[in-house]
C-alpha cells in the first residue's frame, strides 16, 4: 500500500458553535506519514489559537488562556523535531512566558 496523502482535522468548541479546521498534505517519496500527521496537527492547533486570539483582540475582548490547551502545546513545543515545525508556534508563544521559554529552549536545541 502506498500512502499518497495525509490529513488532519479537529473540531473546537466555540461558545455556541463548533469550528472544524482541516489540513491535507501530499506526501513526497521518503516522507514519514506519521510525522506529516503530527506536523498537520500542530499547524491546526496553532492556527486555531492564533485566529481566535486575533478575533478576540479585534472585538476588544480579553484573550483567555486555556491551561489544558496550552499544557498540551507546551508538550508539543518540546517535542518538535524540526525548526520548520517549531516556527509554527512563534506567534502563539508571544506574551506567554512559560511557552516562550519552552520555545526558546527547543529553538536552541534544534539550531545546533
Amino acid at each position: 500500500m502506498k500512502i499518497i496523502k495525509a490529513a488532519f482535522s479537529k473540531t473546537f468548541p466555540i461558545t455556541q458553535y463548533y469550528e472544524k479546521i482541516y489540513l491535507e498534505a501530499e506526501l513526497n517519496d521518503g516522507d514519514d506519514a506519521r510525522q506529516v500527521l503530527y506536523d498537520l496537527k500542530k499547524q491546526v492547533n496553532t492556527f486555531f489559537y492564533e485566529s481566535n486570539a486575533a478575533a478576540e483582540k479585534q472585538m476588544g475582548t480579553q484573550v483567555s488562556d486555556a491551561p489544558i490547551a496550552f499544557g498540551i502545546m507546551l508538550d508539543d513545543i518540546k517535542s518538535c523535531k524540526t525548526l520548520k515545525v517549531l516556527e509554527s508556534y512563534k506567534m502563539v508563544v508571544k506574551n506567554k512566558p512559560d511557552l516562550q521559554a519552552a520555545y526558546d529552549e527547543q529553538f536552541k536545541k534544534l539550531s545546533q
